[in-house]
């Protein structure tokens, strides 16, 4: 399974070209909810990379300026399920 694990510093760019590498894909997104302050509320959506998909995650992520700074978006891993 092809997998983007990611960290703290990993950049948005790379969370998006991910995306867009697979897409048409199905893939799981392990997130962090958004509004805790602590870690322990993720989650895992299957979500297939088509427009409705990758609009969604861009939605969770924000703004390449807003991700990681101005939001409590966090992305743990993207696995491509096929």
């Amino acid at each position: 399974m092809h997998e983007l694990k990611c960290h703290s510093s990993t950049p948005y760019n790379e969370i998006i070209n991910f995306i867009y590498e697979n897409k048409g894909k199905i893939i799981f997104f392990h997130y962090e909810e958004k509004g805790y302050a602590s870690w322990g509320y993720d989650e895992v959506k299957e979500i297939e990379l088509n427009d409705e998909g990758i609009n969604w995650i861009k939605d969770y992520l924000g703004t390449e300026y807003e991700y990681r700074n101005k939001n409590s978006a966090y992305v743990h891993s993207i696995k491509v399920k096929n």
